[in-house]
């Protein structure tokens, strides 16, 4: 899973080095990477040898799909559903793996806690990476009148990928933890 957020800052920084629309799907094509290593670690615990390994087909058959019928029609919904999707999953699986151990009240809610600061984190980032989408002309004029180094404050694009990296790395921890 580690090795999905080296994807995630190679690829972005791949895009922010060129702003080329190009190079904006090795960016966005991270996030589907990410998504899928949370959802192939989260989905893979206590299974089988035989269920691991067509749990990981499966996710990575989706992944590819839905990152060439990104691809191919360059429609941002794709790629906004196939990611939200995976992050449902992940926390559907991470919940129930929570609840229905046999693990002790007091163990669970430390895990709903670090599975709360993992989500905050990445709930926080996708917000702010959909207003800066949303929002970005306005936001580059008030940046202007700011100034430097306040205008930092307003640069949600990069707070996206710093609360992305914060909250996965809190992720992998609790899958890891999980498993």
């Amino acid at each position: 899973m580690s090795w999905a957020l080296v994807v995630l800052g190679v690829n972005s920084f791949i895009y922010h080095a060129t702003l080329l629309q190009a190079t904006q799907f090795c960016d966005e094509f991270a996030m589907l990477v990410l998504g899928a290593a949370l959802l192939q670690g989260i989905g893979t615990i206590n299974q089988t040898p035989g269920a691991s390994a067509a749990i990981t087909s499966v996710i990575l058959a989706a992944a590819t799909a839905g990152a060439g019928l990104y691809l191919k029609t360059a429609n941002i919904l794709h790629h906004v559903v196939m990611f939200n999707s995976a992050m449902l999953l992940v926390g559907a699986r991470t919940v129930f793996l929570v609840l229905a151990s046999g693990r002790s009240g007091a163990e669970k809610r430390r895990l709903m806690g670090l599975f709360g600061k993992a989500l905050a984190c990445l709930v926080a980032a996708y917000t702010l990476w959909q207003i800066d989408l949303e929002k970005c002309l306005e936001l580059r004029g008030l940046r202007e009148r700011l100034g430097l180094p306040w205008a930092w404050l307003l640069e949600l694009h990069g707070w996206w990928h710093v609360l992305t990296a914060l909250g996965a790395s809190r992720y992998i921890r609790l899958i890891r933890e999980l498993s």
